[in-house]
């Protein structure tokens, strides 16, 4: 029996990674980004290592399909960097392939617990005046910009880390 099984270790430093984001984005709303940057730094270490410059270009390839997916979404002010730098870090380890079926389970996963976080405040007054704070408007400059007059306390949002953990360890069991 090998040692050290490349699989196993993969599976096991995700896991760990998710894990503790999911923790502390639970408890702080906040991914720290020791926890993320140390996923893409072990990703491409330790595919670079088991696989040269292939490992190298494949864990590369999963750290940017890993943020691309989320970065849009940052980008409108629907989530955190911590979260798109998760969903990278995850991608530095387990490949672009993987990283779109985690992607998937992971917006299930988060359209469930935001369903909860409705059904639990009772009141989709909130949500819908959320949803209009955030919207998109006209300025007077003829650009685009954010409402600046959302308020939302970090009570409301919803620790989408916790949605990542859930997506990543969901598609190791099922793929």
């Amino acid at each position: 029996m090998n040692p050290f099984n490349f699989q196993l270790w993969i599976l096991i430093i995700a896991t760990a990674t998710v894990l503790s984001a999911a923790i502390n984005d639970y408890r702080t709303r906040l991914i720290p980004n020791a926890i993320t940057f140390a996923a893409m730094l072990a990703g491409l270490a330790m595919h670079g290592l088991h696989s040269g410059w292939n490992g190298l270009f494949f864990s590369l390839s999963g750290l940017a399909a890993g943020g691309g997916l989320l970065l849009v979404f940052y980008l409108l002010g629907g989530m955190g960097a911590g979260d798109v730098k998760l969903l990278a870090g995850v991608g530095a380890l387990l490949g672009a392939e993987k990283i779109f079926a985690v992607f998937v389970l992971t917006v299930i996963a988060g359209g469930v617990m935001a369903a909860g976080q409705i059904a639990i405040e009772h009141s989709l007054k909130n949500i819908f005046t959320r949803i209009k704070n955030f919207a998109v408007v006209w300025s007077a400059n003829n650009y685009f910009s954010v409402d600046d007059r959302i308020n939302v306390s970090s009570k409301n949002t919803l620790p989408y880390g916790v949605a990542i953990a859930i997506g990543t360890l969901t598609a190791f069991i099922t793929h």
